[in-house]
């Protein structure tokens, strides 16, 4: 007798992966591939080799690496994500009065207890 096979944790995960990767493929990966194969492996690698393209990737590549060191941090320090949490809650994020006298100056007087901007629900 076979033994039967474990339900995964999520139901209709790899339906959704094939239908995700499905969808990557038709919008992404196939345009690039028709463009390779117009301009020929010659043609690619010149492109590729552009400042302007190697520029792109280049500040990608350190935005992505600044990225995961912010998530690295705040999740090895829990008091900094729950200090950056308080901080941009809406009524506690200190620089709302100036955004407010900004935004409001010309339309209507803001005053200390009347706020222009409404605090975000959630």
């Amino acid at each position: 007798m076979l033994p039967l096979k474990t339900p995964g944790v999520l139901p209709g995960f790899k339906l959704s992966l094939g239908l995700t990767v499905l969808c990557f493929s038709l919008l992404v990966v196939l345009p690039f591939a028709m463009m390779a194969a117009e301009i020929g492996w010659g043609g690619f690698r010149n492109t590729i080799a552009e400042p302007n393209v190697l520029a792109a990737v280049r500040l990608s590549l350190r935005m992505s690496f600044y990225a995961m060191l912010t998530n690295v941090s705040c999740s090895a320090h829990w008091w900094l994500g729950c200090w950056c949490a308080m901080n941009f809650r809406a009524r506690a994020w200190r620089t709302r009065r100036l955004i407010c006298r900004l935004r409001c100056r010309r339309r209507l007087r803001v005053s200390r207890w009347r706020p222009c901007m409404r605090p975000t629900v959630g």
